[in-house]
C-alpha cells in the first residue's frame, strides 16, 4: 500500500454511514474523498480506515480529490442539513458544527434529557488518498 500505482477501479463519490448515538440515529452522507473522520458528541460514526473506502481511489487523470463537496447530516432528533464546501486548494483540515438548542421550527435538536444537549459534529479532512497511497 505504499506505491504510487493504482490496482483498483475508483472508490464511489458518495458514501452514506449511519449510527446510533444515544437513543437517536445519526446519518452522514458525504464524498468519502474529503472526510477521513465523523463524530458526533466525540463519538465515531464514520472513520475511514474502518468503513472505508481506505484509501480513497482517485479517478484516473486526477491527483487530487473534488475541490467540492455537500457532506448531508441528519438526526432523528429531529434537523436535518446540507454543508456545501468548496475548497478548491484543500486548505480545509477540520469542520465542526454545534448545533443550536433548538433547530429551526422549534423541533428540538436534543430529546429533552438534561444531560443531552445540542449534538456537536467534528467533520476532519485528510483522507488517505490513492495515489499515492495505494
Amino acid at each position: 500500500m505504499n506505491g504510487a500505482t493504482k490496482t483498483r477501479d475508483p472508490s464511489p463519490e458518495r458514501h452514506v454511514q449511519k449510527k446510533n448515538i444515544g437513543r437517536h440515529e445519526f446519518t452522514a452522507g458525504f464524498y468519502p474523498g474529503f472526510a477521513r473522520s465523523i463524530l458526533v458528541n466525540g463519538e465515531e460514526v464514520y472513520e475511514q480506515q474502518k468503513h472505508g473506502p481506505y484509501p480513497f481511489v482517485l479517478p484516473d487523470g486526477h491527483d487530487k480529490p473534488l475541490g467540492r463537496c455537500a457532506i448531508e447530516l441528519s438526526s432523528t432528533k429531529g434537523y436535518s442539513f446540507v454543508l456545501h464546501v468548496e475548497d478548491p486548494d484543500h486548505v480545509v483540515d477540520k469542520i465542526e458544527i454545534t448545533l443550536k438548542p433548538k433547530a429551526g421550527g422549534g423541533v428540538m435538536a436534543f430529546s429533552g434529557d438534561t444531560e443531552e444537549g445540542p449534538d456537536k459534529i467534528t467533520v476532519t479532512n485528510t483522507a488517505l488518498l490513492c495515489p499515492p497511497n495505494c
